[in-house]
């Protein structure tokens, strides 16, 4: 590694790097050990946070799913409750409309051509 302190770069190929006090021997070897252990239980921690993110999110976005399906499904029953109300609806003022229109012209028309005493006025010019 170039930026390493005990990897010097030269050009002389004759050159062989001197070994670092920190690196030879055996307590060199055990702390090696000890950092790849430490190195090893950190990345293991870390990619079972990252199953347990995965996982999460999965069941995350599976109940999501699931809600939104339930919820386009209510939907949808609003949708033909809504649909049965408004024809109701139509018929039930399309009704009185007709009826109001037939009561007020018998209100209306009707009396002019009566008599007051429920006799009926001949529509000729007797």
């Amino acid at each position: 590694m170039p930026n390493s302190p005990e990897v010097m770069w030269y050009e002389d190929k004759d050159y062989q790097p001197k070994e670092s006090p920190s690196s030879s021997g055996l307590a060199a070897s055990a702390a090696d050990t000890e950092t790849a252990g430490r190195v090893e239980s950190g990345m293991i921690r870390l990619l079972v946070n990252i199953r347990d993110l995965l996982q999460s999110s999965v069941a995350i976005m599976t109940r999501l799913r699931h809600e939104k399906d339930e919820n386009e499904r209510m939907m949808n029953d609003w949708m033909v409750a809504a649909a049965v109300i408004d024809r109701i609806t139509f018929i039930l003022i399309t009704l009185c409309f007709v009826g109001g229109t037939i009561a007020l012209i018998v209100l209306c028309v009707i009396p002019r051509y009566t008599a007051g005493d429920g006799s009926v006025f001949a529509l000729s010019g007797d």
